[in-house]
C-alpha cells in the first residue's frame, strides 16, 4: 500500500492492484463529507476493491476548515484542490498506467460536490495546473452520495448545526431559535453560508451556480452519473433532487438513480449495504440503465 500525505490535513491513500498488468487500472477518487475520517471512508475503499480489485484509490477527507473556514471559496478551497491534484500527480508518477485510466469520482454531501465542481471546471488559476486537463478528459463517472443538496439558508443552518456537533437532530430548537436567526442577521456567518449554499455570491463561486448549471446541461454532459439519496434525508431535500434528476435525464444526460427509503445522510451504504453495493457494481461494471426506489 502506498500512502500519500497531502497538505491541509487532507489525508490520501492510494492502493493499487496486487496483480499488476499492462491494462490501466480504474482510478477511484473518494472525496468524503464534512469532517469525515479515513476510518469512515475505508468502508467505501473496501467496497470499491470488492467491486473491482484492480482499481486504484485516492481517498480524501474533508476537514472542517475547508467547508466552514473563512474565506470558504478562496484560500481553503484552492488549497484543497491543490492537495487533490498533487496527490493525483504523485499517484501517476508511481504508476504510469494511471495516465490512461478512466476516472470515477465518488463524492459525499455538498462539500465534496463543491470541490468536484471546481476540479472539473477550474478557475483560471488551475487551467494550466498539472493533470487538470487529464482529470477533465478522463473523468467518466460521478457517484453522488447524499448530494447535491439544494442551496438554501434553511438547509445551510441545519447542516451547520449538525456539522458543528451541537446536535444530530434536524429542526432542533437550537437550529430554529438560534442558528437560523443568526445566519439572517450576522453578516460574517451569513457570508460563509452564502458561499457554501449560494445565495447572492459572485458568479461561479456558489452551489446555486452549480445547481443552475446542472439543470441546464452545462456540467458533465459526457459523464455518467449515479445519484444515491434517501426520502428521509433532511439535509438533501428529496423533491429538489428528484426534479434535478428528471431534468438531467430530459437534457439527455446519462443518469442513474437509487432512492433509498428510511436511510440517513451519508449512511445509505451502512444501513443498506447489499443494495448500495449492487448499485455501484451495476453502475461501474454493468448495465447502468437502472433506477430504483429501495
Amino acid at each position: 500500500m502506498d500512502t500519500f500525505d497531502a497538505p491541509l490535513g487532507f489525508s490520501t491513500v492510494a492502493r493499487a492492484s496486487t496483480r499488476p498488468t499492462s491494462t490501466p487500472p480504474p482510478l477511484i477518487i473518494l472525496i468524503g463529507w464534512y469532517a469525515s475520517t479515513l476510518r469512515q471512508l475505508s468502508k467505501y475503499e473496501d467496497l470499491h476493491r470488492l467491486v473491482n480489485p484492480s482499481c486504484t484509490l485516492l481517498t480524501f477527507t474533508l476537514p472542517k476548515e475547508v467547508v466552514f473556514g473563512a474565506p470558504f471559496a478562496l484560500d481553503n478551497g484552492v488549497n484543497a484542490q491543490v492537495a487533490i491534484l498533487d496527490a493525483l500527480s504523485l499517484a501517476i508518477k508511481s504508476d504510469a498506467r494511471l495516465s490512461h485510466s478512466s476516472v470515477t469520482v465518488h463524492a459525499f454531501s455538498n462539500g465534496a460536490v463543491f470541490l468536484t465542481r471546481h476540479l472539473t471546471y477550474p478557475c483560471e488559476f488551475f487551467e494550466t495546473y498539472p493533470h487538470i486537463k487529464y482529470l477533465k478528459e478522463n473523468l467518466k463517472n460521478i457517484i453522488y452520495d447524499s448530494s447535491p443538496v439544494y442551496p438554501s439558508i434553511s438547509v445551510g443552518a441545519r447542516a451547520l448545526t449538525i456539522g458543528s456537533g451541537y446536535t444530530n437532530e434536524p429542526n432542533s430548537l437550537l437550529e430554529l431559535l438560534v442558528v437560523r436567526p443568526a445566519l439572517l442577521t450576522t453578516g460574517a456567518v451569513k457570508h460563509v453560508l452564502r458561499s457554501a449554499f449560494g445565495e447572492g455570491v459572485e458568479e461561479g463561486n456558489s452551489l446555486s451556480t452549480f445547481w443552475n448549471d446542472m439543470t441546464h446541461g452545462v456540467i458533465n454532459d459526457s459523464c455518467r452519473e449515479l445519484y444515491m439519496y434517501s426520502d428521509t434525508d433532511r439535509l438533501t431535500p428529496v423533491d429538489k433532487l428528484d426534479e434535478l434528476i428528471l431534468t438531467r435525464k430530459g437534457e439527455g444526460m446519462n443518469v442513474t438513480s437509487v432512492r433509498f427509503k428510511g436511510t440517513a445522510h451519508v449512511r445509505h451504504m451502512l444501513e443498506k449495504r447489499d443494495v448500495y453495493e449492487g448499485a455501484v457494481r451495476t453502475f461501474l461494471l454493468g448495465d447502468n440503465k437502472r433506477e430504483s426506489k429501495l
